[in-house]
């Protein structure tokens, strides 16, 4: 089929069936029809569907002409030819789809021509990632957000599980958060040695294609700890290999066919900048699209005023913004400089990641790893490890899930809540502080504290 024919199918299609055009709105902007009488009528059927307006030919053409438009439609007289021509909107999609692919490869022999003369590999770059398609127009009526609200809905629905987005590496966590959602900007804090490169190594092998910019640790010492979460192998055999048992070999090379396998690469340049993770993620995801990506971690990113803590608030900023242009949620780790002062125990707050240069405001869910062993390695929580949800504007805040700690093998395993004796447990009690007191003779667990490990 023509490329002209194409237009027409889908500008007459949406005239006999305007329920059709929702079937191609997500394909299809205006930009992508060659003639100009198909994208002024496009043009206006989606802002006309957005008001709730009758849609055929007729109003069609009424609206073009209330807007000086009338003439690239013969006064209405194109639009009948094309409904008459049009025997139905069944095929709709796969008529749009070759106006998209032609576009799409229209904007490329355009890009081609401009990099030519481009004085920077960031300036071609920005000029190729535009060539992807538009396939959502950012500027939204009440009855698109409307739309995509029950579409999402529905994908809930359906969901075989608790997960919506992205998940997490632990089902308690997800049971809480629904997964990393699309577009979210994710802080993961915590102090020295709390284990939150084992957690984010965890949720990168969990969720799929992911681009991980290891600031601190070389690839070679990730992946270490990588084959040490999937094999279940101490990691202290891999760093002193004399000291192993005699299967840990054939352990460890089982262990290493499966990291083989995994979507995740790493950057382990040092000192990058937010332009070169935002440039490099947008290359990746070019290629293929990204699930998630992980920064490991703030602190080390570079910074041309070096001393200035505005500056983290700026890139966490930053940070989001690729989150939302990308639709992949992005894994922030923070290194806090203080322990939260508001509470008698040891439990990171909120203002924990403030005090790391106002990042807190650019979060869309902010998780601690605490393990309160490190700080009482003979007390009840010796072993356990608290993954505690201070922000999520999505859902709960103040919630806690739980895990067990087996950072020896670099990695977490979902569990219940413990039950002990008068332990103060972070959740949410309905008066904005922590969830009340329970003991093992039986008092019930607050919800909001029960990891729900499955």
């Amino acid at each position: 089929m023509r490329l002209i024919e194409a237009e027409q199918a889908v500008i007459g299609g949406i005239m006999l069936d305007p329920t059709a055009y929702h079937r191609v709105a997500e394909i299809l902007t205006e930009a992508d029809f060659t003639e100009k009488a198909h994208a002024v009528t496009y043009r206006a059927i989606r802002v006309m569907m957005g008001e709730g307006m009758p849609i055929d030919e007729i109003t069609v053409a009424e609206w073009l002409e209330s807007k000086n438009c009338g003439q690239y439609v013969q006064g209405g007289a194109y639009l009948v030819d094309l409904t008459s021509n049009t025997p139905s909107a069944a095929n709709i999609v796969a008529y749009a789809e070759i106006v998209a692919k032609q576009a799409e490869a229209r904007r490329i022999r355009a890009a081609g021509e401009r990099i030519a003369s481009c004085a920077s590999y960031a300036e071609a770059q920005a000029l190729l990632a535009a060539v992807r398609p538009q396939q959502a127009s950012r500027l939204k009526t009440a009855t698109d957000g409307l739309r995509e609200m029950v579409d999402a809905l529905q994908a809930r629905f359906n969901a075989d599980s608790v997960v919506t987005g992205t998940p997490t590496g632990l089902a308690s966590l997800d049971e809480i958060t629904g997964g990393w959602q699309a577009g979210d900007l994710v802080g993961i804090g915590g102090a020295t040695s709390m284990g939150k490169t084992a957690f984010a190594l965890q949720a990168a092998i969990a969720g799929g294609r992911c681009y991980y910019v290891s600031l601190e640790m070389m690839a070679s010492q990730l992946f270490e700890r990588v084959v040490s979460n999937v094999g279940h192998i101490p990691y202290r055999y891999i760093r002193f290999p004399k000291e192993a048992p005699d299967d840990f070999m054939p352990r460890l090379n089982a262990a290493a066919r499966i990291a083989k396998e995994l979507p995740l690469i790493v950057d382990d340049q040092p000192g990058l900048s937010l332009d070169q993770v935002s440039a490099r993620a947008r290359q990746l995801h070019m290629a293929e699209p990204l699930k998630l990506i992980v920064v490991d971690h703030l602190g080390l990113m570079k910074r041309p005023r070096k001393h200035a803590a505005s500056e983290l608030g700026e890139i966490a900023i930053g940070l989001k913004n690729l989150a939302k242009e990308l639709a992949v949620p992005v894994l922030m780790l923070v290194q806090l400089n203080r322990e939260s002062k508001k509470h008698d125990d040891k439990r990171p707050e909120l203002e924990a990641f403030r005090d790391s240069g106002e990042i807190e405001e650019a979060l869309d869910t902010a998780v601690f790893v605490y393990r309160d062993e490190y700080h009482n390695p003979t007390g009840p929580l010796r072993g356990y490890a608290e993954l505690i949800v201070r922000k999520q504007r999505q859902g709960e805040r103040n919630v806690t899930a739980w895990a067990k700690s087996y950072l020896g093998e670099m990695r977490f395993e979902s569990c219940d809540a413990p039950e002990r004796p008068a332990i103060e447990v972070a959740g949410n009690d309905g008066r904005g502080g922590f969830a009340s007191r329970y003991a093992a003779s039986g008092q019930p667990r607050p919800l909001s504290a029960v990891g729900g490990g499955r």
